[in-house]
């Protein structure tokens, strides 16, 4: 079939996708796969405007931490690095530690 480029409007931007209902419907879709095997999964799914299909369903294979001794600032990066740091520093910056 042909693809067609259909612009959504800020409106339809705003609101949301599937309802309430839906969203707890599809939770207990994923934690009944989740129980399943035994183990946290990335699943793939779609919904066709009457049920949600699963698509696929893979084990989550690396978990990131979370990080306990998170620092917040208000500062603006703008003020503290006028100039675009480095790929070095920006990497020390990002990086977790």
């Amino acid at each position: 079939g042909d693809l067609t480029y259909h612009e959504t409007t800020a409106e339809e931007r705003a609101t949301a996708t599937l309802t309430a209902s839906q969203l707890v419907e599809l939770a207990g879709l994923l934690t009944r796969i989740e129980a399943m095997y035994d183990a946290p999964q990335d699943v793939e799914w779609c919904y066709d405007g009457r049920q949600f299909w699963i698509v696929q369903s893979r084990p989550v294979t690396k978990v990131v931490p979370v990080a306990v001794n998170i620092e917040w600032t208000r500062a603006n990066l703008r003020e503290v690095f006028p100039e675009l740091p480095s790929p070095q520093v920006a990497h020390t910056l990002c990086t977790r530690r």
